[in-house]
């Protein structure tokens, strides 16, 4: 029977060398410390927590209250709802330094809150009108066509109000930023002021208040 001549391992290559074996391992421990990098950062990112963005504010109606970053209804205190004493609402308000002229209509009480029109200027029903002692309280969605410049107003601009009848003149004499749940900005007053409210800030998270007191003109 012949013999039959074993193949020698260095011809079959079925044995690496210490080299190759060596690259071998180090390979694999690279992709082992790869996927294990990557997995530990996709744990990092997963627990971010970024800042949520204000979807809901081009809504046609909204429903949330005073103390949220949405500009709804606001909560208004039991005083403000007295007689107007035969004065006028506001219909009109011009604010011509800021490029603002736009109609109010009267916002209802609705469950101990006013309501926010989606195309005029609100005038909180309940508050003062002008000529009358006492907070006029008028509120707009900070969008183009309502108030979204009156955050370019400035102290001594000159703001008009129109009624029914006659034109009302105030001088602009306080600009703040307060919180939502900050609402003894528009609760009553002893003197005659108009108050200006609309949002503002990071995700309409605070509230722009322009406060101006009445001048002859």
């Amino acid at each position: 029977m012949p013999k039959i001549k074993k193949a020698s391992a260095k011809k079959t290559g079925l044995t690496n060398s210490p080299k190759q074996s060596l690259k071998q391992k180090l390979l694999i421990l690279l992709g082992l410390t790869l996927v294990l990098s990557g997995l530990f950062l996709l744990n990092k990112f997963a627990q971010i927590r970024f800042p949520k963005v204000n979807t809901s504010f081009n809504a046609a109606k909204t429903s949330e209250r005073v103390g949220t970053n949405v500009f709804g209804p606001i909560k208004i205190s039991k005083d403000l709802m007295r007689n107007a004493n035969g004065t006028q609402e506001p219909e009109r308000i011009v604010i011509p330094s800021s490029n603002i002229d736009i109609n109010i209509t009267e916002s209802e009480v609705k469950d101990g809150y006013w309501e926010t029109s989606e195309s005029t200027a609100s005038h909180g029903i309940g508050s003062a009108n002008p000529g009358q002692a006492g907070n006029s309280v008028v509120f707009a969605h900070a969008r183009p066509g309502l108030f979204y410049n009156l955050k370019d107003v400035r102290r001594d601009d000159i703001i008009y109000v129109l009624t029914q009848k006659r034109w009302y003149a105030y001088k602009v004499s306080e600009i703040t930023d307060v919180f939502p749940n900050q609402v003894e900005v528009i609760s009553p007053t002893k003197d005659e002021r108009l108050t200006l409210y609309t949002c503002t800030g990071y995700s309409d998270e605070k509230r722009l208040i322009v406060v101006a007191k009445p001048i002859k003109i």
